[in-house]
């Protein structure tokens, strides 16, 4: 596989520690898809951990790629995927521990990205998969049948 560029971080820190490298993506594993990311967003889960907040969970080795929510095109599927193919249009979320959506290319789980609605753009898709997982178990999950408010403040 060629070079292709992410952000990623070397040490933990404010956003000053953000850099672009290249790096060479891995290929799919039995169970994920490899995605040429179209967009991608934002959600405090991605400062919190290049801030260090969360290393107890995501381990210390460095660098570490950034994002967790994308939208893109599938490249590649491994050997044991069966709901998606190269050329779709996905939405999804990276491994928590890897991350990397804020990158030309990501590996994600295939349990972790849905078809991209065809009335989306990949803007408005990339926006979904944290925040909307997040309101799907705040209203179908934890309260169900009860009125629920949802705040998407990053602070």
């Amino acid at each position: 596989m060629r070079l292709v560029k992410r952000l990623q971080y070397d040490r933990y820190g404010g956003p000053e520690v953000m850099r672009l490298a290249e790096f060479e993506p891995s290929r799919p594993g039995p169970d994920e898809v490899l995605v040429r990311v179209r967009a991608a967003a934002s959600n405090p889960l991605d400062w919190k951990m290049r801030n260090g907040e969360m290393k107890l969970m995501t381990g210390r080795s460095f660098p570490r790629a950034m994002g967790h929510d994308f939208a893109g095109v599938v490249e590649a599927v491994g050997a044991r995927v069966t709901r998606l193919k190269a050329g779709d249009a996905v939405l999804g979320v990276a491994r928590f521990r890897q991350a990397g959506a804020f990158a030309e290319m990501v590996t994600a789980p295939e349990k972790g990205v849905v078809l991209k609605p065809a009335d989306l753009s990949y803007e408005q898709a990339a926006a979904l998969p944290t925040v909307g997982v997040t309101a799907y178990q705040a209203t179908a999950e934890v309260r169900p049948r009860q009125a629920v408010f949802v705040n998407g403040c990053l602070g």
